[in-house]
């Protein structure tokens, strides 16, 4: 990171924004639930040609396929859920931090914080 101001202190060289994380995690919540909305409007339509042969020795393979293709995509969707629940947990545990660090740094100090620190 040689050569880049940075604003905030590091941990192993990473700065952590608060409110980056917590904006992340609930774009992943909010994109996992618009897609699996989306896998499950599109799976009729995925299975058309499977229902429309009901003879054809392909069509129970083509709906097999065609199942397997969603549940695959809801795999992908739960994944997103547990990327936003870890990035929320991250965020709720560095905010404790913050909060105790400066809890810390104001009974060293003696002082008590204003309402712009709180």
């Amino acid at each position: 990171m040689s050569g880049v101001a940075m604003d905030k202190p590091t941990i192993d060289g990473y700065a952590v924004h608060l409110e980056t994380l917590q904006i992340t995690s609930r774009a992943a919540s909010t994109t996992a639930g618009s897609l699996a909305g989306e896998i499950d409007a599109s799976f009729p339509g995925c299975t058309a040609a499977a229902d429309s042969h009901p003879g054809w020795s392909s069509a129970a393979a083509l709906q097999e396929c065609a199942q397997a293709w969603v549940a695959h995509l809801h795999g992908h969707v739960a994944d997103m859920h547990i990327t936003s629940n870890r990035l929320a947990a991250t965020h709720a545990t560095y905010f404790e931090a913050d909060g105790k660090v400066g809890d810390h740094v104001h009974q060293v100090a003696g002082t008590v914080p204003t309402t712009e620190e709180v």
